[in-house]
């Protein structure tokens, strides 16, 4: 999480600037509405535990 968030934030500029241009054609409201989903997603993944196993390997995923 340390990684995406600021990278989203970084990114919101340039993602307001092209909402701001596609609002006429109507994708400008599809894209901040999917920006937002972003952010959610990220806050409900929280706390999220992943645990795979195979017959060689384990692989568990912990996401604070």
């Amino acid at each position: 999480w340390l990684i995406v968030l600021p990278l989203l934030v970084a990114l919101l500029p340039l993602v307001l600037l092209a909402a701001l241009i596609l609002w006429p054609s109507g994708k400008g409201k599809v894209l901040l509405y999917g920006y937002v989903m972003i952010f959610g997603l990220i806050g409900y993944m929280s706390g999220l535990k992943i645990d795979i196993r195979s017959r060689s390997n384990n692989i568990y995923i912990n996401l604070i």
